[in-house]
């Protein structure tokens, strides 16, 4: 076992967290890795509202419990999240840890 001669610990979002921010391109891959996300768990909610010619044969207000207001889609969020793994990286509970061998 060596010693560490360096080492970086970066908390972000965490009540307390220092003064050590993301870079925009760590937040920019952090939220393109949670639209992608929200959008694949969106079409795969889709998908289940297709018949058996693979066709939608919902409207979008059905599929999304509602009309298309701010309630609706915040419900309509909140389903889909729930079934989010619990393993994807958000920022509000996010830490890093860097040493000097990377």
């Amino acid at each position: 076992m060596s010693d560490i001669e360096n080492l970086r610990l970066h908390f972000r979002g965490v009540q307390g967290s220092g003064s050590i921010f993301p870079a925009k391109a760590e937040c920019m891959e952090s939220q393109g890795f949670s639209d992608i996300n929200l959008l694949t768990q969106i079409f795969e909610d889709m998908r289940n509202n297709t018949g058996a010619d693979n066709k939608l044969n919902s409207s979008v207000e059905d599929i999304i419990g509602g009309p298309i207001n701010k309630e609706t889609l915040a419900s309509y969020k909140n389903k889909i999240f729930a079934r989010r793994s619990s393993r994807l990286r958000r920022l509000d509970d996010f830490f890093h840890i860097e040493t000097s061998g990377g």
